[in-house]
C-alpha cells in the first residue's frame, strides 16, 4: 500500500468513526443535563470538542472543525470555575452541538489529505454533455476538446438517436445543431419533442451556421441558454459553460450572524437554508474576527442589543480591518430605537431590521445587499482577462492559507505555472490568439482542480495554484496530468491550428516556512522545468 492509499484509508476510517464521536459528545451533554455540569463533565466535554478541532481539520472536515472550535470556546468559560451554566447557555450549547451534527452530514468541501485517485478527477467529470451534429468532423473535434476539460461527452449524428439516448439517461447539457439533412430546423423540432416527455431541466446550446433573427427567436422559444455560430469560438463557449454550470454554487450566500440569543436564528434557519443562504451563527462577540477570517461571509448580521458589547461597537471593530471595510452589515433589533439609528448608520451599515420582520423581507434584504457586494468584490479580486484571482488577491489567500495551516496543523502545496514560448505565440499569431491561450488555460485549470483549490494569475503568462491538504507527491501527479491534457488542446491563430504547453513547479509548505521562501522555491522548481526542456513538472 503506497502513501496515498494509506492516507485515503485513514480519512475513510475517520469518516466512518465520526457518528460515534458525535454520539459521545451528545451523551456527555445529556449526562450534564441530567446530573448537572460538574467539573469532570465539563473537562470531558472540552477535551472531546478539542480533539474534533484538530482531527476534523486534518482529515478535511473544515466545517466540523470550525463548529467544534465554537463548542470548545463556549465550554472554556466554565473550566476551573464554580459558575453554573444557565438555561439560556445550555440552549446555546445545544445549538452548537446541532451545528456539529450538521457539519458531519455535509461534504468535506473536497478537501483531502491527498487525492482520491492517483490523479484527481475533474470537477466536470459528473457533468454530462450530449452533442448532436450531422457533421462528423465538427462534433468529434468538439467532443475531444470538451473531454480535455474533463466533461463527460457523448456525440450523436442525428436527432432520433439523441432523443432515444436522452430519454434513457438525461444529460446535463445539450449542444445541438439546428439544420439537419431531413429538416432545416430539425434541431429545434427535436428539442420541442423531447421537452414534452422530459422532466429534468438541462442547459441548451445551439451551434449553427444560421445567424438570422428568426432562427434565433425560434431557438429562444424552446429554451435556448446559448447560441453559437460556426466556426465555433471555443473560448466563448467555455465562458458560457463555466458561468451556467457554476452559477448555482456562486448564487449561494454566506451569512455570519452574531446574536447573544438563539431565538431569531432558530426561527429563520430553515427558510434561509431553502433560499440558498448558508448561515454561520455565533453568540460571543469576542469571536467575531476569528469567525470572519474562517467563514469569509458575504454579509454580517449583528444583534444591536447585546449585554456586554452592543452591535455598533462590534461593527466599528469590523470596520477597523481594511479587508472588511466594505462588507455589508445589517443590524438586528427587537424594537425601533431612534437614538441608535444615527450612530449605527455612521458605521456604514446597510440597514437596521426589526427581528419581527417577515421572512420574505429578511431574505430579500440579505440577497440584495450580499449580491451587490459579491459583484463588486468579484471585480476587485478578479483578473480582468482571465476571471481568475488577481495577483494581490491570490497572495492574500496564500497568507491566509499559511495561517490556517499553522492553526489547524496541516500542510498544503503551492504550484506555479508558466506558458511555454508565449512570446512566440503573440509574435506569430497576434495578441488576440495569445489572450485566447491565457483564457483557455484559465478555464482549463479551474475545471481540472478540486473545488477547494485556489487558482490565480500571478502575472503575464504565469499562474499559481494553492492546494490545501495536498502533499507534494499527490499534487505533482494531478498537475502533471493537467499539463499533459492541456498540451492536447487545439488553439487557433486565424485559420491556423496550434498547440501550447506549460511548465510547472510545485512545492509543499511545511511548518515555519515563510511565504517568501515558499514562492522562491516554487519559482525555482518551475524554472527547472523550463531549463530542462519545458513541458514538464518539477517538485521541490
Amino acid at each position: 500500500m503506497n502513501s496515498l492509499e494509506k492516507l485515503e484509508l485513514l480519512r475513510n476510517n475517520y469518516a466512518k468513526e465520526l457518528p460515534s464521536k458525535i454520539e459521545h459528545l451528545q451523551l456527555i451533554f445529556d449526562k450534564g443535563i441530567k446530573n448537572g455540569f460538574d467539573e469532570s463533565i465539563i473537562d470531558e466535554f472540552y477535551r472531546s470538542a478539542h480533539n474534533l478541532i484538530g482531527s476534523g481539520a486534518t482529515f478535511g472536515f473544515l466545517e466540523l472543525s470550525r463548529a467544534a472550535n465554537n463548542l470548545e470556546k463556549a465550554i472554556s468559560a466554565y473550566l476551573r470555575t464554580d459558575k453554573p451554566i444557565s438555561k439560556a447557555e445550555i440552549e446555546d450549547l445545544r445549538l452548537i452541538l446541532k451545528s456539529i451534527f450538521l457539519a458531519t452530514k455535509a461534504k468535506s468541501r473536497d478537501v483531502h489529505l491527498g487525492f482520491s485517485n492517483d490523479v484527481i478527477k475533474s470537477r466536470n467529470s459528473s457533468i454530462s454533455i450530449y452533442i448532436i451534429d450531422d457533421d462528423q468532423y465538427i462534433h468529434e473535434e468538439l467532443k475531444i476538446q470538451l473531454e480535455n476539460f474533463g466533461y463527460n461527452v457523448k456525440s450523436f449524428h442525428d436527432t432520433k438517436s439523441f432523443e432515444k439516448a436522452a430519454l434513457e439517461k438525461a444529460p446535463d447539457i445539450v449542444m445541438m445543431d439546428i439544420t439537419f439533412p431531413d429538416e432545416d430546423h430539425g434541431g429545434i423540432s427535436s428539442i420541442r419533442r423531447i421537452k414534452k416527455d422530459f422532466l429534468k431541466p438541462f442547459i441548451l446550446f445551439f451551434i449553427s451556421s444560421n445567424n438570422d433573427f428568426v432562427t434565433r427567436i425560434n431557438a429562444i422559444r424552446v429554451g435556448c441558454d446559448g447560441y453559437f455560430t460556426k466556426p465555433l469560438d471555443m473560448v466563448s463557449l467555455l465562458d458560457k459553460l463555466e458561468y451556467l454550470t457554476n452559477k448555482k454554487s456562486s448564487d449561494e450566500i454566506q451569512v455570519l450572524m452574531l446574536d447573544d440569543k438563539v431565538g431569531f436564528y432558530n426561527t429563520h434557519l430553515d427558510s434561509l437554508s431553502d433560499s440558498r443562504i448558508n448561515t454561520h451563527f455565533i453568540n460571543n462577540p469576542e469571536l467575531i474576527l476569528e469567525a470572519m477570517s474562517d467563514f469569509r461571509p458575504d454579509i454580517v448580521l449583528l444583534d444591536l442589543d447585546m449585554p456586554q458589547y452592543d452591535g455598533v461597537e462590534v461593527a466599528k471593530v469590523i470596520r477597523q480591518m481594511d479587508e472588511y471595510i466594505s462588507i455589508p452589515i445589517i443590524f438586528l433589533t427587537d424594537k425601533d430605537k431612534d437614538n441608535f439609528k444615527d450612530e449605527a448608520l455612521d458605521t456604514g451599515v446597510e440597514d437596521i431590521i426589526l427581528k419581527s420582520t417577515s421572512q420574505k423581507n429578511l431574505i430579500y434584504k440579505i440577497q440584495n445587499k450580499a449580491q451587490h457586494y459579491k459583484n463588486i468584490r468579484a471585480k476587485i479580486q478578479s483578473d480582468s482577462l482571465t476571471g481568475l484571482y488577481n495577483h494581490t488577491t491570490i497572495m492574500d489567500l496564500l497568507v491566509k492559507e499559511i495561517s490556517n495551516a499553522k492553526r489547524y496543523g496541516y500542510s498544503f502545496s503551492f504550484a506555479m505555472i508558466d506558458i511555454d514560448y508565449f512570446k512566440k505565440v503573440n509574435d506569430t499569431f497576434g495578441h488576440q490568439a495569445g489572450d485566447s491561450v491565457l483564457k483557455t488555460l484559465s478555464h482549463f485549470m479551474t475545471q481540472r482542480v478540486r473545488t477547494s483549490d485556489l487558482v490565480g494569475r500571478y502575472g503575464g503568462e504565469e499562474f499559481c495554484i494553492i492546494l490545501p491538504h495536498a502533499i507534494c507527491e499527490n499534487a505533482k501527479k494531478m498537475l502533471d496530468d493537467m499539463r499533459i491534457k492541456f498540451s492536447n488542446i487545439v488553439h487557433y491563430g486565424g485559420d491556423t491550428e496550434f498547440y501550447s504547453t506549460i511548465s510547472i513547479g510545485v512545492c509543499q509548505w511545511n511548518k515555519d516556512m515563510k511565504i517568501v521562501t515558499l514562492i522562491e522555491n516554487t519559482d525555482k522548481a518551475m524554472y527547472l522545468s523550463k531549463n530542462n526542456g519545458r513541458n514538464q513538472t518539477t517538485s521541490c
